[in-house]
Protein backbone atom coordinates (compact mmCIF):
# COMPACT_ATOMS: atom_id res chain seq x y z
CA UNK A 1 0.00 0.00 0.00
CA UNK A 2 1.31 3.40 -0.91
CA UNK A 3 2.37 6.01 1.91
CA UNK A 4 0.20 9.52 1.43
CA UNK A 5 2.28 12.76 2.55
CA UNK A 6 0.54 15.47 3.31
CA UNK A 7 2.43 18.68 3.30
CA UNK A 8 3.30 20.17 6.60
CA UNK A 9 3.04 23.67 7.90
CA UNK A 10 6.63 24.69 6.63
CA UNK A 11 5.74 23.44 2.72
CA UNK A 12 3.01 25.38 2.88
CA UNK A 13 4.39 28.86 4.04
CA UNK A 14 7.29 28.37 1.53
CA UNK A 15 4.96 27.87 -1.19
CA UNK A 16 3.00 30.95 -0.32
CA UNK A 17 6.21 32.60 -0.27
CA UNK A 18 7.20 31.15 -3.99
CA UNK A 19 3.61 32.82 -5.22
CA UNK A 20 3.83 35.92 -3.67
CA UNK A 21 7.19 36.09 -5.20
CA UNK A 22 5.82 34.83 -8.52
CA UNK A 23 3.09 37.68 -8.69
CA UNK A 24 5.44 40.40 -7.81
CA UNK A 25 7.38 39.31 -10.92
CA UNK A 26 4.78 39.53 -13.15
CA UNK A 27 4.21 42.85 -11.88
CA UNK A 28 7.26 44.06 -12.70
CA UNK A 29 7.32 42.33 -16.30
CA UNK A 30 6.16 44.51 -19.25
CA UNK A 31 4.11 42.41 -20.80
CA UNK A 32 2.78 42.83 -24.12
CA UNK A 33 -0.47 41.40 -25.13
CA UNK A 34 -0.47 38.62 -27.40
CA UNK A 35 -2.16 40.73 -30.29
CA UNK A 36 -1.94 44.19 -31.04
CA UNK A 37 -5.10 45.62 -32.88
CA UNK A 38 -2.61 46.39 -35.54
CA UNK A 39 -1.42 42.91 -36.61
CA UNK A 40 -2.36 42.21 -40.08
CA UNK A 41 1.33 39.77 -41.22
CA UNK A 42 1.38 36.69 -39.70
CA UNK A 43 3.79 33.43 -39.54
CA UNK A 44 1.83 30.47 -41.79
CA UNK A 45 0.26 27.94 -39.20
CA UNK A 46 2.45 24.53 -38.73
CA UNK A 47 -1.17 22.73 -39.79
CA UNK A 48 -0.96 24.35 -42.98
CA UNK A 49 2.70 24.44 -43.41
CA UNK A 50 2.98 21.17 -43.05
CA UNK A 51 0.89 20.96 -46.33
CA UNK A 52 3.25 22.70 -48.73
CA UNK A 53 6.41 24.20 -46.87
CA UNK A 54 7.52 25.62 -50.32
CA UNK A 55 4.26 27.46 -51.59
CA UNK A 56 5.08 29.65 -48.35
CA UNK A 57 8.62 29.98 -48.17
CA UNK A 58 10.35 32.92 -50.83
CA UNK A 59 12.43 31.88 -53.28
CA UNK A 60 14.55 34.89 -54.10
CA UNK A 61 14.24 37.94 -52.22
CA UNK A 62 13.35 38.86 -48.20
CA UNK A 63 10.79 41.23 -47.69
CA UNK A 64 10.20 42.14 -43.83
CA UNK A 65 11.65 40.55 -40.43
CA UNK A 66 10.37 36.53 -40.77
CA UNK A 67 13.04 35.93 -43.50
CA UNK A 68 15.23 38.39 -42.84
CA UNK A 69 19.20 37.60 -42.89
CA UNK A 70 19.10 34.12 -44.10
CA UNK A 71 22.13 32.97 -46.58
CA UNK A 72 20.11 32.38 -49.53
CA UNK A 73 18.92 36.07 -50.06
CA UNK A 74 22.29 37.90 -49.94
CA UNK A 75 22.07 38.43 -54.03
CA UNK A 76 19.78 40.21 -53.75
CA UNK A 77 20.45 42.49 -50.60
CA UNK A 78 22.96 44.32 -53.03
CA UNK A 79 20.54 44.72 -55.57
CA UNK A 80 18.48 46.55 -52.89
CA UNK A 81 21.41 48.96 -52.34
CA UNK A 82 21.32 49.50 -55.70
CA UNK A 83 17.73 50.00 -55.68
CA UNK A 84 18.57 52.20 -52.47
CA UNK A 85 20.67 55.03 -54.50
CA UNK A 86 18.77 55.26 -57.38
CA UNK A 87 15.89 56.22 -55.26
CA UNK A 88 17.93 58.63 -53.74
CA UNK A 89 18.62 60.27 -56.64
CA UNK A 90 14.93 60.01 -58.06
CA UNK A 91 13.57 61.61 -54.69
CA UNK A 92 16.27 63.99 -53.94
CA UNK A 93 15.99 62.50 -50.34
CA UNK A 94 18.96 61.41 -48.22
CA UNK A 95 19.74 58.39 -46.09
CA UNK A 96 18.88 60.58 -43.25
CA UNK A 97 15.74 61.65 -44.20
CA UNK A 98 14.28 58.36 -45.47
CA UNK A 99 15.33 56.45 -42.18
CA UNK A 100 13.59 58.94 -39.83
CA UNK A 101 10.40 58.46 -41.76
CA UNK A 102 10.96 54.78 -40.45
CA UNK A 103 11.89 55.78 -36.89
CA UNK A 104 8.93 57.54 -36.18
CA UNK A 105 6.79 54.54 -37.18
CA UNK A 106 8.73 51.89 -36.33
CA UNK A 107 6.28 50.82 -32.87
CA UNK A 108 3.32 50.77 -35.30
CA UNK A 109 5.05 48.70 -37.83
CA UNK A 110 6.08 46.30 -34.88
CA UNK A 111 2.63 46.11 -34.13
CA UNK A 112 1.88 45.04 -37.39
CA UNK A 113 3.78 41.60 -37.26
CA UNK A 114 2.25 38.45 -35.27
CA UNK A 115 5.71 37.65 -33.36
CA UNK A 116 8.03 40.08 -31.16
CA UNK A 117 10.73 40.98 -33.38
CA UNK A 118 14.05 40.79 -31.85
CA UNK A 119 15.67 42.86 -34.21
CA UNK A 120 16.83 46.11 -32.20
CA UNK A 121 16.01 49.90 -33.70
CA UNK A 122 18.86 50.41 -36.31
CA UNK A 123 19.20 46.97 -37.46
CA UNK A 124 15.42 47.39 -37.54
CA UNK A 125 15.35 50.76 -39.41
CA UNK A 126 17.78 49.58 -41.95
CA UNK A 127 15.36 46.35 -42.60
CA UNK A 128 12.12 48.24 -43.21
CA UNK A 129 13.72 51.43 -45.24
CA UNK A 130 15.79 48.67 -47.71
CA UNK A 131 12.74 46.65 -48.28
CA UNK A 132 10.23 49.46 -48.69
CA UNK A 133 12.75 51.02 -51.36
CA UNK A 134 12.86 48.08 -53.55
CA UNK A 135 9.59 47.51 -53.58
CA UNK A 136 9.11 50.93 -54.40
CA UNK A 137 11.41 51.38 -57.05
CA UNK A 138 11.06 48.17 -58.42
CA UNK A 139 7.23 49.16 -59.07
CA UNK A 140 8.03 52.28 -60.52
CA UNK A 141 10.41 50.44 -62.87
CA UNK A 142 8.00 48.32 -64.15
CA UNK A 143 5.63 51.00 -64.46
CA UNK A 144 7.89 53.17 -66.68
CA UNK A 145 9.40 49.63 -68.06
CA UNK A 146 10.50 51.22 -71.42
CA UNK A 147 12.91 53.39 -69.91
CA UNK A 148 14.66 50.29 -67.87
CA UNK A 149 14.84 47.34 -70.41
CA UNK A 150 18.58 47.01 -69.13
CA UNK A 151 17.54 46.14 -65.60
CA UNK A 152 18.39 43.62 -63.51
CA UNK A 153 14.68 42.38 -62.83
CA UNK A 154 12.66 43.58 -65.33
CA UNK A 155 15.12 43.16 -68.36
CA UNK A 156 14.51 39.78 -67.39
CA UNK A 157 10.75 38.33 -67.16
CA UNK A 158 11.28 34.77 -65.47
CA UNK A 159 13.55 36.38 -62.69
CA UNK A 160 10.60 39.04 -62.41
CA UNK A 161 7.89 36.19 -61.88
CA UNK A 162 9.31 34.93 -59.37
CA UNK A 163 9.78 37.90 -57.34
CA UNK A 164 6.28 38.61 -58.20
CA UNK A 165 5.81 35.48 -56.23
CA UNK A 166 7.79 36.37 -53.43
CA UNK A 167 5.62 39.60 -52.90
CA UNK A 168 2.40 37.30 -52.64
CA UNK A 169 3.82 35.38 -50.01
CA UNK A 170 1.86 36.14 -46.47
CA UNK A 171 5.26 35.75 -44.49
CA UNK A 172 7.11 38.24 -46.95
CA UNK A 173 5.58 41.77 -46.48
CA UNK A 174 6.01 45.17 -44.89
CA UNK A 175 2.69 47.07 -43.57
CA UNK A 176 0.84 48.65 -46.53
CA UNK A 177 -0.59 51.20 -44.71
CA UNK A 178 2.88 52.26 -43.99
CA UNK A 179 4.58 51.85 -47.38
CA UNK A 180 1.60 54.03 -48.73
CA UNK A 181 2.94 56.91 -46.01
CA UNK A 182 6.91 56.13 -46.87
CA UNK A 183 5.74 56.54 -50.44
CA UNK A 184 4.09 59.90 -49.85
CA UNK A 185 6.97 61.29 -47.55
CA UNK A 186 9.98 60.41 -49.71
CA UNK A 187 8.41 62.67 -52.56
CA UNK A 188 6.89 65.36 -50.65
CA UNK A 189 8.83 68.31 -51.62
CA UNK A 190 10.59 67.10 -54.69
CA UNK A 191 8.38 68.85 -57.19
CA UNK A 192 7.58 65.36 -59.28
CA UNK A 193 4.89 64.48 -56.27
CA UNK A 194 2.26 65.22 -58.86
CA UNK A 195 4.03 63.75 -62.10
CA UNK A 196 4.34 60.18 -60.31
CA UNK A 197 1.63 57.66 -59.89
CA UNK A 198 0.12 56.93 -56.56
CA UNK A 199 1.71 53.77 -54.72
CA UNK A 200 -1.77 52.57 -54.59
CA UNK A 201 -2.23 52.40 -58.68
CA UNK A 202 1.41 51.26 -58.62
CA UNK A 203 0.52 48.04 -56.39
CA UNK A 204 -2.67 47.63 -58.67
CA UNK A 205 -0.58 47.97 -62.37
CA UNK A 206 1.54 45.57 -61.14
CA UNK A 207 -0.59 42.61 -59.58
CA UNK A 208 -3.67 43.35 -61.11
CA UNK A 209 -3.42 44.99 -64.46
CA UNK A 210 -7.02 43.35 -65.74
CA UNK A 211 -10.35 43.61 -64.84
CA UNK A 212 -12.84 40.92 -65.64
CA UNK A 213 -15.35 41.88 -63.05
CA UNK A 214 -19.10 41.26 -65.39
CA UNK A 215 -21.13 43.87 -66.23
CA UNK A 216 -25.27 44.72 -64.69
CA UNK A 217 -26.30 43.06 -67.90
CA UNK A 218 -24.38 40.05 -67.12
CA UNK A 219 -25.57 39.90 -63.37
CA UNK A 220 -29.19 40.44 -64.44
CA UNK A 221 -29.03 37.20 -66.69
CA UNK A 222 -30.94 34.26 -65.15
CA UNK A 223 -27.75 31.98 -65.34
CA UNK A 224 -25.14 30.90 -63.38
CA UNK A 225 -21.87 31.41 -64.44
CA UNK A 226 -18.52 30.41 -63.11
CA UNK A 227 -15.74 33.15 -62.90
CA UNK A 228 -13.07 31.72 -65.63
CA UNK A 229 -9.99 30.16 -63.53
CA UNK A 230 -6.25 29.97 -65.16
CA UNK A 231 -4.09 27.25 -63.62
CA UNK A 232 -0.25 27.56 -63.84
CA UNK A 233 2.44 27.34 -61.93
CA UNK A 234 1.42 30.62 -59.80
CA UNK A 235 -1.58 29.19 -58.72
CA UNK A 236 -1.21 27.33 -55.60
CA UNK A 237 1.70 30.29 -54.00
CA UNK A 238 -1.35 32.54 -54.18
CA UNK A 239 -4.07 30.50 -53.38
CA UNK A 240 -2.54 29.26 -50.42
CA UNK A 241 -1.16 32.53 -49.25
CA UNK A 242 -4.35 34.23 -49.72
CA UNK A 243 -6.11 31.11 -47.97
CA UNK A 244 -3.15 31.16 -44.67
CA UNK A 245 -4.04 35.29 -44.74
CA UNK A 246 -8.04 34.75 -44.62
CA UNK A 247 -7.88 31.69 -41.80
CA UNK A 248 -5.18 34.14 -39.55
CA UNK A 249 -6.87 37.71 -39.81
CA UNK A 250 -10.68 37.39 -41.32
CA UNK A 251 -11.69 33.51 -40.12
CA UNK A 252 -15.27 34.75 -40.47
CA UNK A 253 -14.91 36.41 -43.70
CA UNK A 254 -13.33 33.15 -45.99
CA UNK A 255 -14.24 34.48 -48.80
CA UNK A 256 -11.31 32.68 -50.98
CA UNK A 257 -11.17 29.64 -48.78
CA UNK A 258 -15.21 29.26 -49.36
CA UNK A 259 -14.18 29.35 -52.91
CA UNK A 260 -11.54 26.97 -53.23
CA UNK A 261 -13.56 24.11 -51.25
CA UNK A 262 -16.84 25.10 -53.60
CA UNK A 263 -13.99 24.22 -56.74
CA UNK A 264 -13.10 20.71 -54.66
CA UNK A 265 -17.35 20.02 -54.73
CA UNK A 266 -17.20 20.37 -58.58
CA UNK A 267 -13.63 18.75 -59.23
CA UNK A 268 -13.30 15.32 -58.23
CA UNK A 269 -11.68 13.23 -61.44
CA UNK A 270 -10.16 14.03 -64.40
CA UNK A 271 -13.06 14.50 -66.38
CA UNK A 272 -14.30 17.15 -64.09
CA UNK A 273 -11.74 19.44 -65.33
CA UNK A 274 -12.13 18.36 -69.02
CA UNK A 275 -15.76 19.35 -68.60
CA UNK A 276 -14.44 22.70 -67.22
CA UNK A 277 -12.20 23.09 -69.70
CA UNK A 278 -14.31 22.53 -72.72
CA UNK A 279 -17.02 24.78 -70.85
CA UNK A 280 -14.11 27.79 -70.59
CA UNK A 281 -14.44 27.96 -66.98
CA UNK A 282 -11.41 26.30 -66.01
CA UNK A 283 -8.08 27.10 -68.35
CA UNK A 284 -5.52 24.16 -67.58
CA UNK A 285 -1.76 25.35 -68.13
CA UNK A 286 -0.59 23.05 -66.10
CA UNK A 287 -0.83 20.70 -69.03
CA UNK A 288 -2.37 17.48 -67.43
CA UNK A 289 -6.19 17.08 -66.39
CA UNK A 290 -5.00 15.12 -63.11
CA UNK A 291 -2.47 17.61 -61.98
CA UNK A 292 -5.34 19.89 -61.77
CA UNK A 293 -7.60 17.50 -59.96
CA UNK A 294 -4.95 17.25 -57.50
CA UNK A 295 -3.80 20.62 -56.78
CA UNK A 296 -7.72 21.52 -56.61
CA UNK A 297 -8.59 18.86 -54.33
CA UNK A 298 -5.41 19.64 -51.66
CA UNK A 299 -6.19 22.97 -51.39
CA UNK A 300 -8.87 22.50 -48.55
CA UNK A 301 -6.71 20.33 -46.63
CA UNK A 302 -6.68 21.54 -42.95
CA UNK A 303 -9.23 24.67 -43.99
CA UNK A 304 -11.90 25.43 -41.22
CA UNK A 305 -15.01 26.98 -42.89
CA UNK A 306 -17.17 29.09 -40.04
CA UNK A 307 -19.65 29.33 -42.35
CA UNK A 308 -19.94 29.30 -46.31
CA UNK A 309 -20.90 32.56 -49.28
CA UNK A 310 -22.28 29.68 -50.99
CA UNK A 311 -23.88 27.55 -48.76
CA UNK A 312 -27.42 28.81 -50.32
CA UNK A 313 -26.44 28.22 -53.84
CA UNK A 314 -25.32 24.91 -53.69
CA UNK A 315 -28.91 24.18 -51.92
CA UNK A 316 -30.61 26.00 -54.48
CA UNK A 317 -28.29 24.04 -57.33
CA UNK A 318 -28.97 20.44 -55.60
CA UNK A 319 -32.49 21.38 -55.37
CA UNK A 320 -33.16 22.47 -59.18
CA UNK A 321 -31.24 19.00 -60.01
CA UNK A 322 -33.19 16.96 -57.47
CA UNK A 323 -36.67 18.20 -59.79
CA UNK A 324 -37.37 15.77 -62.13
CA UNK A 325 -38.61 17.91 -64.76
CA UNK A 326 -35.64 19.54 -64.82
CA UNK A 327 -33.42 16.59 -65.08
CA UNK A 328 -35.75 15.58 -67.56
CA UNK A 329 -35.37 18.67 -69.80
CA UNK A 330 -31.78 18.40 -68.98
CA UNK A 331 -31.35 14.70 -70.86
CA UNK A 332 -33.50 15.54 -73.78
CA UNK A 333 -31.53 18.88 -74.28
CA UNK A 334 -28.43 16.85 -74.12
CA UNK A 335 -29.64 14.15 -76.40
CA UNK A 336 -31.63 15.80 -79.04
CA UNK A 337 -30.30 19.51 -78.94
CA UNK A 338 -26.73 19.19 -78.67
CA UNK A 339 -25.67 21.30 -81.59
CA UNK A 340 -27.60 22.38 -84.49
CA UNK A 341 -27.40 19.80 -86.91
CA UNK A 342 -28.70 17.76 -84.05
CA UNK A 343 -31.56 20.15 -83.37
CA UNK A 344 -32.34 20.55 -86.67
CA UNK A 345 -32.75 16.44 -87.33
CA UNK A 346 -35.06 16.41 -84.37
CA UNK A 347 -37.08 19.02 -85.77
CA UNK A 348 -37.10 17.07 -88.95
CA UNK A 349 -38.50 14.29 -87.64
CA UNK A 350 -41.03 15.85 -85.72
CA UNK A 351 -42.37 17.12 -89.16
CA UNK A 352 -41.79 14.39 -90.89
CA UNK A 353 -43.62 12.30 -88.01
CA UNK A 354 -46.41 14.67 -87.77
CA UNK A 355 -47.13 14.38 -91.69
CA UNK A 356 -47.22 10.60 -91.54
CA UNK A 357 -49.32 10.87 -88.33
CA UNK A 358 -51.67 13.16 -90.56
CA UNK A 359 -51.67 11.16 -93.56
CA UNK A 360 -52.67 8.38 -91.36
CA UNK A 361 -55.94 9.93 -89.57
CA UNK A 362 -57.48 11.77 -93.04
CA UNK A 363 -58.78 9.61 -94.92
CA UNK A 364 -61.14 8.53 -91.07
CA UNK A 365 -61.66 12.44 -90.99
CA UNK A 366 -62.68 13.09 -94.70
CA UNK A 367 -64.96 10.10 -94.12
CA UNK A 368 -66.85 11.52 -91.19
Amino acid sequence: MEKIFFPTSSDSIGKEIECEQLVIDIHKQSLNPPRWPECCIYRVPNKLRKVKEEAYTPRLVSIGPFHHGQEQFRGMEIQKFRYLREFFNRTGKSYQDLSSIVEENEEQIRHCYSETIELGTTDFVNMVLLDSVFIMELFLRTYGRKNYEKDYIVGSPWFERHIKQDFLLLENQLPFNFLQKFYESAFNGNGEQDAVPSFLYLSWSYFLSNNNRPTEEERMRRILEVPKLVVDDQTEILFRNLMALEQCHYPFDTYICNYVVLLDYLITTKADVVFLVEKGIVVNRLGSSAAVTTLINKFGLEIVEVNSRYHDLIKDLNQYHENNWNRLMASLTSVYFRDFWRGSATFTGIFVLCVAFWNFLRPFVLDT
